[in-house]
């Protein structure tokens, strides 16, 4: 909400804020996922806005380029968020990226390690920029 609300004041934190700014293409849709409805409440699926941050941390070490990383997130985004499970994300990779099995499934593993959402949540309670007046302008 950050992002649609920034000319009413509201500041954004974190780098999946700053993923608005940085694509075109971006939207509420990279963020989604779909959990399990009853405890421990594990995810089913993978938002796409973890695979973008794997395939840019990633990507160019295990072979893909950019036009690839694009065909892979496009093959995706196709499809409804609740159908964009890990299984379906390793055949996008697979199919789409051409990658070998054993490199979708270093990245897939690296992903779950480095999910970004998480990420930036730890980064929000460590640096708890709500004491500070105006931090979170200089966040990414």
């Amino acid at each position: 909400r950050a992002h649609e609300l920034r000319h009413e004041g509201m500041l954004g934190f974190g780098e999946v804020h700053a993923m608005f700014g940085k694509f075109d293409d971006f939207n509420d849709d990279d963020m989604c996922l779909l959990h399990c409805p009853e405890a421990p409440y594990f995810p089913v699926t993978e938002p796409l806005v973890n695979l973008r941050h794997a395939l840019d941390q990633r990507g160019c070490d295990l072979g893909i380029d950019d036009a690839t990383a694009r065909a892979i997130i496009d093959a995706l985004r196709a499809l409804w968020f609740g159908d964009r499970t890990p299984e379906r994300i390793r055949s996008a990779l697979l199919q789409e990226g051409r990658m070998a099995p054993h490199a979708a499934d270093l990245l897939l593993a690296w992903l779950r390690q480095h999910r970004l959402k998480t990420l930036d949540l730890a980064r929000l309670l460590e640096t708890k920029p709500w004491r500070a007046p105006h931090a979170l302008e200089e966040t990414p």
